[in-house]
């Protein structure tokens, strides 16, 4: 039987949830990031490109026979496609960014919680700890490749 010699301070405890918490919403942030992709397609739906998070190609789809329109056309729909794949991973790590800093304002609002509650409190009177909302674990998104 192990047992602590000096068990941890409720303080530190709670801090520390605090500490892990933090780290595990950037740890979403960079996961989303890395995991976010956009697939869009030119007007006619002949040209479809796909960029991920960061807008670097990751996939070009070209329709059967698409050659013979010629090289000057295939360049503007390329471009096309890549405007509105470009277009929606902006609208992409917009709504990621949002996300993230909705759920860190939440953290920092427990934080200032604590602080206010420890705040000229003696260190022997320590109240509930802050309750800080579970973290949906991490599943795959559907892919949004339609190619």
């Amino acid at each position: 039987m192990t047992e602590q010699q000096f068990p941890q301070h409720p303080r530190v405890t709670e801090t520390m949830d605090l500490i892990n918490h933090a780290m595990a919403l950037y740890d979403r942030l960079i996961e989303a990031q890395n995991t976010n992709s956009t697939t869009a397609t030119d007007s006619t739906k002949t040209v479809a490109v796909t960029v991920n998070h960061f807008r670097w190609l990751t996939g070009v789809w070209i329709a059967p026979g698409t050659r013979t329109i010629g090289a000057a056309a295939f360049n503007k729909r390329l471009a096309e496609a890549l405007a509105n794949a470009n277009a929606l991973a902006q609208e992409s790590a917009d709504a990621i960014e949002a996300e993230h800093t909705r759920e860190l304002d939440i953290a920092q609002r427990k934080v200032e919680e604590m602080v206010a509650r420890y705040e000229g409190a003696p260190p022997s009177a320590v109240s509930a700890p802050v309750a800080l909302p579970t973290l949906p674990t991490a599943t795959p998104a559907a892919s949004n490749d339609r190619w």
